[in-house]
C-alpha cells in the first residue's frame, strides 16, 4: 500500500509539473509576442518557481525560433554533451541567461515546426527529470542522464513511412493539456500513426458522451475524431460499444486503386 501511495504521489507530481510547464511556456510565448527579441539575444526567459517543487538555479528559455530550453545547475562532475537526437540537444554552459557564472546542463527542444507532440514530449521529459530529483534523491546530472536514456528513441528522426504493421495509442490523449489545442494534438497523433503504419492504427479517447466531467480530462467528440480520420483513410471504424466512457477509432490503409491509396 505504501508503494502504491508513493507511485500515485509521483504520478500526481509529474502531472502537476507538466501542467505548470505548459502554462509557463504559454506565458513566455505571450511575453515574447509583446517584446521585440533581437537576433543576437538568447530569447525570453523565466525563473518562476514550480508550485509543487523547489528547484534552485533553473531557467526556462524560449527563443525566436520557438526552441525551448531549460537550464539546470550542474554539480561540476564530468558530463558529456549529447547531440544525438533530431529534436533534442544537451549541452553545457557556464552562464545562465542573466550571465550568472555557474555550471549548467542545458536541455533544448528544437521544434521549428511547432509540433504539439514534440512540445508535449519535452515537457514530459522535464517532469520526469524533476521527479527523479524529487523522489529518488538523484543529482541533477544523474537524473538528466537516466531520463535521456529512457526518452532517447522518441526524439530521434521521424520513423520511415510504413515502418510498423500496427500502431496503437491507448490512454495517452486523455489528459487536458494547458496551452495546447487538444483536438489538434489528437490530429497530429493520428496523422503520424497512420503515416508509419502498414496494416492499421488504433487509438482510444475519453468520450464527450458522459454524465459527469473531471477538470483534468479532455473529452473528445467521436464525430470530430471520425470526420478527421476519414481525411486520412476511407477505411475507418469507430467503436463506442464497450463498457467505459471511451471510444476507439481504427484506421486501415485504403484499398489498392482507391483515391487515398497509401501503399
Amino acid at each position: 500500500m505504501i508503494k502504491m501511495s508513493n507511485n500515485f504521489e509521483k504520478s500526481t507530481f509529474e502531472y502537476n509539473i507538466k501542467n505548470e510547464l505548459d502554462e509557463q511556456w504559454s506565458l513566455l510565448k505571450a511575453k515574447q509576442n509583446n517584446e521585440k527579441i533581437e537576433n543576437d539575444e538568447i530569447g525570453t526567459y523565466s525563473k518562476e518557481p514550480f508550485k509543487k517543487f523547489i528547484l534552485k538555479d533553473y531557467y526556462l528559455v524560449l527563443d525566436n525560433e520557438n526552441n525551448k530550453s531549460i537550464y539546470l545547475i550542474h554539480e561540476g562532475k564530468k558530463f558529456k554533451e549529447d547531440k544525438k537526437s533530431a529534436n533534442l540537444s544537451i549541452t553545457m554552459s557556464v552562464t545562465n541567461p542573466r550571465e550568472e557564472i555557474n555550471n549548467y546542463i542545458v536541455l533544448t527542444c528544437h521544434n521549428n515546426e511547432n509540433s504539439n507532440i514534440i512540445s508535449n514530449l519535452f515537457n514530459t521529459l522535464i517532469s520526469n527529470i524533476l521527479s527523479k530529483i524529487q523522489f529518488e534523491n538523484k543529482s541533477n546530472r544523474d537524473s538528466v542522464k537516466e531520463a535521456i536514456q529512457e526518452y532517447r528513441d522518441f526524439f530521434k528522426e521521424k520513423f520511415e513511412a510504413h515502418s510498423f504493421d500496427f500502431v496503437i495509442c491507448s490512454q495517452v490523449l486523455n489528459l487536458k493539456t494547458p496551452g495546447v489545442n487538444n483536438f489538434e494534438l489528437a490530429q497530429e497523433f493520428l496523422t503520424e500513426m497512420y503515416r508509419v503504419a502498414r496494416k492499421g492504427v488504433a487509438c482510444d479517447f475519453v468520450t464527450s458522451y458522459v454524465d459527469f466531467k473531471e477538470d483534468y480530462l479532455f473529452y473528445h467528440s467521436p464525430e470530430d475524431i471520425f470526420a478527421f480520420s476519414k481525411t486520412l483513410s476511407k477505411r475507418v471504424t469507430l467503436r463506442h460499444d464497450y463498457p467505459a466512457f471511451e471510444f476507439c477509432v481504427y484506421l486501415y490503409p485504403d484499398f489498392v486503386g482507391w483515391e487515398n491509396d497509401k501503399i
